[in-house]
């Protein structure tokens, strides 16, 4: 505003708390603190010194929507006096690859038949971002993307929070596609660079880096350990019932999060492509290219794997009750091996007769055809579970007991 600055702070119930209010001729100095050697769009903050002494920072992380930067850069030029603004300021508030201007420009770069080359998969020892990073091999194909592990180079190995090896996942395409295709692949890069921006969870793969150069873009991920759940149960079958339960309780755990942000996020895509597993059994959800957060859904848009698609999502209506849906849905082939039937409400315990009802009951809940009889939300599956796994620690332990006499 014309008085001043004010930083806020959201608080868990999705209002904002006013932290504090700077007037304009109390600013000594805006600067940028970013480390020397790195070049991410998303590292960086802004620091507000007054007169007085006190500083403040704003983590350009926080501020998702370019909008909200569009007014920050005009409100410094319009009130702040030049001589306290550092002219990296400026720059650092560039539109970001998930902005839609920088969308808009990638577009034109795609359309402009004099810049456009033969795109081929990237070969082991490519270097992308000025040699930062290093392509060692391609990990997968899907959609519009292409996901390739990388390394950094030794230049950069040091960084704070960055490790050594990656992955890099490319969304490219010829320029001799359609423009309504290339603005799907542009508006999948962007949906997944900015909800990734805003999400922190041990569970939740985690962007590192994002940006654009030869007519394609990158977004740098965290290198799950592991392989997904497809894999596992395709190279040593169905997971034990307690295998099953325990992955269940670690979804919801993720899932509780999702929902529970502000605003909620609606997955989409809930399927055991899409779920990483290492060694200990911990999971790592991966590939947010179709999720939404509540403001941005829309209807007639139809996103998933038919497999694993809640009814109303085949009408391009989600909700947070159709990623419970896919939840009952993964844990039906996790129980079975098989991928189940599409639009069904799903019984594992008919294709797996050993299994307890308990857990069949749940799987069923979760898939309900109307999304008013599934569980409300995720921590109601959570409890039912964690009661299930008490029932089954409490008969191992009887059983532990009788075999020691």
């Amino acid at each position: 505003s014309p008085s001043g600055l004010s930083i806020l702070r959201r608080t868990p119930e999705g209002n904002h708390s006013l932290i504090k209010k700077i007037r304009w001729d109390e600013l000594k100095s805006v600067s940028v603190r970013r480390r020397a050697d790195e070049t991410s769009i998303l590292d960086c903050c802004l620091i507000f010194k007054t007169q007085q002494g006190s500083e403040q920072v704003i983590n350009l992380k926080n501020i998702v929507h370019a909008d909200q930067r569009v007014r920050l850069r005009e409100s410094l030029k319009s009130y702040a006096a030049d001589s306290v603004i550092d002219e990296r300021v400026w720059a650092a508030l560039e539109p970001r690859p998930t902005d839609e201007t920088y969308t808009r420009m990638w577009l034109r770069e795609l359309s402009d038949s004099s810049n456009r080359r033969q795109l081929e998969p990237l070969g082991e020892g490519t270097s992308l971002l000025e040699g930062k990073y290093t392509i060692k091999s391609r990990l997968g194909m899907g959609g519009q993307a292409t996901v390739y592990a990388a390394t950094l180079t030794k230049n950069y190995s040091k960084q704070i929070d960055h490790p050594d090896r990656v992955a890099i996942k490319e969304y490219v395409l010829p320029g001799s596609q359609r423009a309504s295709a290339r603005e799907t692949a542009l508006k999948e890069f962007q949906q997944e660079a900015g909800i990734l921006s805003m999400v922190r969870h041990p569970k939740i793969i985690r962007l590192l880096d994002a940006f654009v150069e030869e007519q394609r873009a990158y977004l740098v991920l965290e290198l799950a350990a592991g392989s997904t759940l497809r894999k596992t149960v395709k190279e040593n079958g169905a997971l034990s019932e307690g295998q099953v339960i325990d992955a269940a309780i670690q979804l919801c755990e993720i899932f509780s999060y999702l929902h529970l942000h502000h605003p909620p996020i609606t997955y989409r895509d809930l399927s055991p492509e899409n779920i990483m597993i290492d060694a200990e059994g911990n999971l790592k959800l991966i590939d947010f290219a179709v999720a939404r957060q509540s403001d941005q859904l829309l209807t007639g848009t139809v996103v998933g794997k038919h497999a694993y698609m809640a009814p109303e999502q085949f009408r391009g209506k989600s909700t947070a009750q159709s990623d419970i849906y896919s939840l009952g849905a993964t844990l039906y082939f996790l129980l079975t091996a098989q991928d189940p039937e599409p639009i069904a409400q799903l019984h594992p315990r008919l294709a797996r007769t050993q299994l307890s009802a308990e857990l069949d009951l749940i799987v069923a809940r979760c898939t309900s055809l109307d999304s008013a009889l599934r569980y409300k939300n995720v921590g109601e599956i959570a409890n039912d579970l964690a009661l299930l796994a008490k029932i089954d620690l409490a008969e191992k332990l009887q059983v532990e007991q009788f075999e020691n006499g």
